[in-house]
């Protein structure tokens, strides 16, 4: 039997296998898993706590980063890089099972499953480029003593079957939306999930809409403050009423829109001179106005 094929139809043949092997090896390397270890120290930026003790750290993309209990030690982000996009790992996530605890700045491409134990201290900077999933199918408690947690897209709080989550603010900034797509922030919208949300110092700040289920809750004390992008306030006080949204017992939440903006805060005294902000004290003599940034 004899077959007869054309030059072109080879070259065509050898590009498509060509082809096929540069998707094929470009999946593989985008998809390089790396688990924490913690066999040396607690340093985020040491190759040798890590499974694959060859990643470096200026050249990240390309890496999934998957933070577990370590042993012995838990894993610490102290430094970091803001300006230089190769620093961002493909992906960052934290299992049941892991302590992380974040001094530093990190921007992951991707962070679908933060679950265990997140602690972001006064110095953190931890910004997802993408939608941010906090307790997804297991459980997180993540408490943000003063640094900054920032999501492009929107925030999930207990999400997937199982999920539930514990997110404490102290102070700093839960920010949900930077000039990115789906702009939620979502608190078990599902029957059978749970969350609260603990607003003791800080702001929490939505670019679009909140989305909060019946097994959801939000408290607000202190000066710690909650706001969503637009006019809100049938929604925030809705809350109120049916116990989703409360506040420090004997006190009361006041909802106000600025035109652009709806918060939800505990009022402070009308007829002090000074007021204080989570980010900043102002002082208010006469027609004289002096805010000072913390």
């Amino acid at each position: 039997m004899y077959f007869s094929i054309s030059i072109k139809e080879i070259l065509s043949r050898f590009i498509l296998i060509l082809f096929t092997l540069f998707i094929f090896t470009s999946k593989n390397k985008a998809q390089n898993l790396v688990t924490w270890v913690g066999g040396v120290n607690t340093d985020y930026f040491n190759a040798k706590n890590w499974s694959d003790t060859t990643i470096v750290f200026s050249s990240m993309n390309n890496n999934h980063l998957t933070i577990g209990a370590g042993s012995p030690s838990a894993c610490l982000l102290v430094g970091g890089n803001l300006s230089n996009v190769a620093y961002r790992p493909g992906k960052l996530n934290v299992t049941t099972a892991g302590v992380f605890t974040c001094n530093g700045i990190v921007y992951p491409n991707n962070s679908d499953s933060l679950n265990g134990t997140i602690t972001l201290n006064a110095t953190a900077d931890f910004n997802n480029r993408n939608i941010s999933y906090i307790g997804n199918r297991a459980n997180c408690n993540l408490t943000i003593n003063g640094g900054k947690l920032t999501s492009k897209n929107g925030t999930l709080i207990a999400t997937g079957t199982g999920g539930s989550a514990t997110v404490t603010l102290n102070g700093g900034s839960l920010t949900v939306g930077s000039g990115g797509a789906n702009m939620d922030l979502t608190i078990a919208n599902t029957v059978g999930l749970t969350a609260q949300l603990n607003i003791n110092g800080g702001a929490v700040s939505i670019a679009r809409n909140l989305v909060i289920g019946t097994g959801g809750r939000i408290n607000i004390t202190g000066i710690g403050y909650l706001k969503v992008a637009g006019d809100k306030r049938v929604q925030l006080n809705g809350l109120i009423t049916d116990g989703r949204l409360t506040c420090t017992a004997g006190k009361s939440l006041a909802v106000t829109y600025d035109g652009t903006t709806t918060t939800a805060t505990i009022p402070q005294n009308g007829n002090s001179m000074i007021t204080e902000y989570p980010d900043s004290v102002v002082l208010k003599t006469g027609n004289l106005v002096c805010t000072i940034q913390k």
